[in-house]
């Protein structure tokens, strides 16, 4: 069974922004309507089977509705605590309680992505340069990875299943591609196999606040501000994040190293300069500024280090690449798929040999 949830353009009355509608593309036919007083900017869902109301939660102006819900069944969701530029709050949508709230950047958050399993938190700022990857729920940083050394509009964050690769794609039409592997041994938890047992739903409006779904079987806990020089802060169950030394994943591990050694020196203003592994593979886009979105699978056996590239742009294009681990580099383009055509309503598939 597949669930989608809709949200309509306002451009008839039967489609308003302020209704979500989820649908059931088994039976074809709507579970539920949910009717807001705002607009609905976005809706995150995993692996939940109740519609109810579980808490309203509210935050500070969020406009481009920047929230994750991890899909593991810990049911973590993260968004922009307003507190302090840069800093990210984690809350625990099962039990209805503030988890921790940390500094992850010095400039507001415009992505992030949990892992499949629930355990780390990626997360890229205004400046687009750093990524950069926290253990859930402690905070604490475990890698740092550097985009570029020119900002950028980070669009999207994904990891693979195993979360060994994190992958970042920009109004620069450069996919790149991280190494994760040493990551999950500084994070907090276990990355074994996982069996949902319930799931939450997670609606963000266009004012200050957004709203929780799921199962209704533990009482809400209110959220409590920290007592100190920041009114109205989330309360924070441990210290911003620790600096940790990235991974050596490329081969410029030689200036890796000198960077890690100078951001141990140099001000914290100036750190960030110094701080970040460079990516090991990229992938290329036909065009440059259109918002996409991306993910990857693979691989499959570790005999077989291939892995796959999705991407889907706003302007209606779907492409494919594929990865070889063992290699690196320039990802290959498999497949391009346009999506929509002024001419005609077929779909176009391109083949790349």
């Amino acid at each position: 069974m597949l669930l989608v949830a809709l949200v309509g353009a306002g451009d008839q009355p039967a489609f308003s922004p302020r209704r979500l509608r989820v649908w059931n593309t088994k039976t074809g036919a709507a579970i539920c309507d949910l009717n807001f007083i705002t607009a609905v900017l976005a809706v995150r869902m995993n692996r939940q089977s109740t519609m109810k109301i579980l808490e309203t939660l509210d935050t500070s102006p969020n406009p481009k509705a920047l929230c994750v819900l991890s899909p593991h069944d810990n049911g973590h969701l993260a968004f922009p605590s307003g507190a302090s530029p840069g800093e990210i709050v984690l809350y625990d949508a099962n039990n209805l309680s503030v988890l921790n709230a940390f500094q992850a950047h010095r400039t507001a958050p415009v992505a992030m992505a949990f892992n499949p399993q629930g355990t780390l938190l990626a997360t890229a700022s205004e400046s687009g340069t750093l990524i950069r990857v926290f253990a859930v729920p402690s905070g604490k940083k475990v890698a740092a990875f550097r985009r570029g050394s020119y900002g950028a509009q980070v669009y999207c964050l994904a990891f693979n299943e195993s979360s060994t690769i994190l992958c970042s794609s920009s109004d620069t039409g450069t996919i790149h591609f991280f190494s994760l592997t040493g990551a999950e041994s500084s994070a907090t938890g276990s990355f074994g196999h996982f069996t949902p047992i319930t799931s939450t739903l997670a609606v963000a409006g266009s004012t200050f606040g957004s709203t929780v779904f799921g199962s209704a079987s533990v009482p809400p806990a209110p959220i409590t501000p920290t007592v100190g020089p920041s009114p109205g802060k989330f309360s924070s169950h441990s210290t911003a994040a620790a600096h940790a030394r990235p991974t050596r994943t490329t081969s410029s591990s030689a200036v890796d190293d000198m960077a890690g050694v100078m951001s141990a020196y140099l001000p914290s203003s100036f750190s960030g300069i110094a701080e970040g592994t460079r990516d090991f593979a990229y992938a290329r886009l036909r065009s440059t500024g259109v918002p996409n979105q991306c993910a990857i699978h693979g691989p499959r056996d570790p005999s077989n280090p291939i892995v796959q590239l999705y991407v889907a742009t706003t302007d209606g294009y779907f492409y494919e690449y594929s990865l070889n681990l063992a290699i690196g580099g320039k990802c290959k383009l498999e497949r391009e798929n346009v999506l929509r055509d002024s001419t005609s309503e077929e779909i176009e598939a391109i083949y790349i040999s």
